[in-house]
């Protein structure tokens, strides 16, 4: 049974990575599009009001919490758990596997230089990763579309979406059913982690992330008691 937790009124998914793969590998053999989507802090205060990016967080097939301060907020701060989350980035082992099984990858985002700097980081790490196309989507109709028309001649195995909420959200819900791919996954949440500008800042930053989420979770509770 896949464990879940309740933030805001949504449910997360809260598996084990280990899990986790178990669960995203069996997408590879779907024939409809999975969308897999990484969630912190920043994306949780959009969905409060965002109705889009909230919808697409709750109909996702699987949502990957890169934010420990989510599981505190939940009351569910397994100390495993929180490890594993602080220490760990799950678009790591997500692009293992993906590697180990020679999985196909088509790359999407909001312009072509940050698909350029996408491509050369995931190149550092997996030089023979095999990319087979690359997309940009801005929000325009046009470019949208044409953005699907490209992903369906290449038929990936995986899209990796680094596009930003809300513009990420409201292409799925325009397009998703147009691409033919095994999963779409939003992982720029997991990858703004690596990026951190010092222990301090570091440190500054998620202290009144923790201290928003749980006076939005208190405005919630008492709104819905």
């Amino acid at each position: 049974m896949r464990k879940k937790i309740s933030v805001l009124g949504m449910e997360l998914d809260n598996s084990s990575y280990s899990e986790a793969l178990t669960i995203i590998e069996k997408f590879l053999s779907d024939t409809a599009v999975s969308t897999v989507l990484s969630v912190d802090v920043d994306m949780l205060a959009l969905a409060e009001q965002d109705e889009t990016v909230r919808q697409q967080l709750q109909e996702a097939d699987y949502t990957v919490i890169c934010d420990a301060m989510i599981l505190e907020a939940a009351g569910s701060p397994s100390f495993t758990r929180t490890k594993e989350i602080s220490s760990k980035h799950f678009y790591e082992e997500f692009m293992k596997l993906v590697y180990h099984l020679d999985k196909t990858v088509c790359l999407i985002g909001a312009a072509k230089e940050d698909n350029q700097i996408f491509r050369e980081f995931l190149l550092s790490h997996y030089a023979n990763l095999r990319i087979v196309g690359e997309v940009t989507a801005s929000g325009q109709r046009e470019e949208n579309e044409t953005a699907v028309n490209t992903v369906n001649t290449v038929t990936p195995d995986v899209v990796l979406s680094i596009l930003p909420s809300p513009l990420q959200e409201e292409f799925l819900k325009e397009h998703k059913q147009q691409v033919s791919a095994r999963i779409w996954y939003g992982l720029l949440p997991d990858i703004q982690k690596t990026q951190d500008s010092g222990r301090l800042a570091s440190a500054l930053h998620h202290y009144f992330q923790r201290r928003a989420l749980r006076s939005r979770i208190k405005r919630y509770e008492e709104k819905h008691r």
